[in-house]
């Protein structure tokens, strides 16, 4: 889309709808299992005999099993060296002197020599000395333990039969069009009911419009009710606008999605 405000040329709208409803029934439903799993209000119920009803873990024996294990055994002496200080490495400088002469105004002078610097320049020498330590030991151990080991065995209960009301899907019908008036299907609720039966319908829709413009371009938007749906008959006519990258369908902001 341009970033800058346009009116596009749209062509009719090309619509399609879908309208379904789904059918629970209330009935009568055979089921299985122990007392526990009885609702209240359970029918015909009838005894099944002895079913298992879970497995049990029981002991059955000791088995000795064995593991390595790792245990102090003295200690043993490790040799190795350390680097220390052990005196100085010195370097001596020489002196360095002049001679220096004042003039005592009758043609003659004094001098007398004059030194600076000398000295020693020294730095920290290092040797390597040997060192021991006492270092721990251990040694492998066989260990062994008793190990209770188990067997799974069947637990038995009364089982049994019974009937229930629920209430159960039963079946689900669907209409569809490609145009504003697609119709509710039919779903024959409550036809061929037994007795105590009833049934209950839940009803949804999805309506869809695809709005082209501008030669390639395509706009889809998903109208929420049957009469928003209603006014994208076939033959109508509808503005699409484009502003800094927000299209409007007929004034009214709209995302363009599938």
């Amino acid at each position: 889309t341009s970033t800058t405000t346009a009116a596009c040329r749209s062509r009719p709208p090309a619509t399609s709808g879908t309208r379904g409803i789904d059918v629970e029934r209330y009935q009568a439903r055979p089921h299985e299992g122990f007392k526990e799993n009885l609702p209240e209000g359970a029918l015909d119920v009838r005894p099944l005999g002895q079913r298992e009803h879970h497995r049990e873990d029981v002991f059955d024996h000791h088995e000795t099993e064995h593991d390595t294990e790792q245990v102090p055994d003295g200690y043993r002496t490790e040799s190795y060296t350390e680097r220390v200080s052990c005196g100085q490495t010195c370097t001596t400088r020489p002196q360095s002197c002049r001679e220096k002469c004042t003039s005592n105004k009758n043609g003659f002078a004094t001098c007398r020599t004059e030194c600076s610097g000398g000295g020693q320049s020294c730095s920290t020498k290092y040797c390597d000395q040997p060192r021991t330590r006492q270092v721990a030991k251990t040694r492998t151990e066989v260990r062994t333990r008793q190990v209770a080991k188990y067997r799974s065995e069947p637990r038995f209960a009364e089982a049994f039969a019974w009937s229930a009301w629920e209430w159960v899907p039963a079946r689900s019908v669907k209409a569809e069009g490609t145009d504003v008036t697609v119709h509710w299907p039919d779903a024959h609720l409550g036809e061929g009911l037994q007795q105590g039966e009833k049934e209950r319908e839940v009803r949804h829709q999805r309506f869809k419009v695809t709005v082209s413009y501008d030669g390639e371009h395509h706009l889809t938007v998903h109208p929420q009710s049957e009469d928003e749906f209603a006014r994208f008959a076939p033959g109508s006519k509808h503005q699409v606008h484009s502003e800094h990258g927000t299209l409007t369908l007929d004034g009214a902001p709209v995302r363009d999605g599938p």
